[in-house]
């Protein structure tokens, strides 16, 4: 319950970052980097206060979107609502599959806890956690919502604005499907749902290799790499 709050704390302080610095430039590129400076400083201070290192995991599926209408109301491109509003759909889709996990509970990505053993706990430690998960892992967000930057300039609706829409559509499905067999998988192999027969081979071997997963080894990073 106590972590809980926190992330209620902590989501309260970034839309008040978010709500505040919206305005500091008109150019939405200068706004978001200097929003992304205050959410890495935020996220670090949550790291040392709770000792637990997901903070800025609970941002991959939300900033962005933010980011995407910043830059739509900022410039009032065509094109930039329609990207908008595909960012929107795939960050509540990635949410939703991040929360059924545990990632907006208690729950912390074993691999901090695995990093954290390796390097100890000290100085180096909070280096890692200040430089990399805070604003290494943060200034990707500016990275990947770069083209919105682009597409502001002076791009207008053509005919391959459809056609790309339609294929990142696709790609979010293909994404969707794809986690949702894994999901199956991951939890009947656990036990945490009835076992599937169908799955004893890939039981044994540890990952699914029916379905999608027949096809491609990770048609879920598939799917979100075409999608950007």
């Amino acid at each position: 319950m106590q972590r809980n709050k926190q992330i209620i704390l902590f989501f309260i302080l970034i839309a008040g970052i978010c709500a505040g610095l919206s305005r500091i430039s008109e150019d939405p590129l200068i706004t978001v980097s200097v929003v992304v400076l205050c959410t890495a400083i935020l996220t670090y201070i949550f790291n040392f206060i709770t000792k637990e290192y997901s903070w800025t995991d609970r941002l991959w599926s939300t900033l962005p979107i933010y980011m995407a209408w910043l830059y739509y109301f900022k410039i009032q491109n065509e094109v930039l609502l329609i990207i908008a509003i595909l960012v929107s759909v795939w960050g509540i889709r990635l949410t939703l599959n991040f929360s059924r996990k545990g990632g907006f509970s208690e729950k912390e990505d074993y691999r901090w806890a695995y990093l954290r053993k390796k390097l100890g706990s000290g100085g180096v430690w909070q280096l890692f956690s200040l430089f990399f998960i805070a604003f290494y892992q943060q200034a990707l967000f500016i990275g990947f919502t770069l083209p919105l930057s682009l597409i502001s300039k002076d791009i207008i609706p053509s005919i391959f604005t459809p056609i790309f829409a339609i294929l990142a559509i696709l790609f979010l499905v293909l994404e969707t499907v794809a986690d949702q067999q894994q999901w199956v998988f991951q939890e009947s192999k656990y036990g945490r749902i009835s076992k599937k027969e169908k799955f004893t081979k890939d039981y044994i071997q540890g990952f699914r290799t029916s379905g999608l997963f027949s096809i491609s080894r990770h048609p879920n990073y598939l799917g979100e790499l075409g999608f950007w």
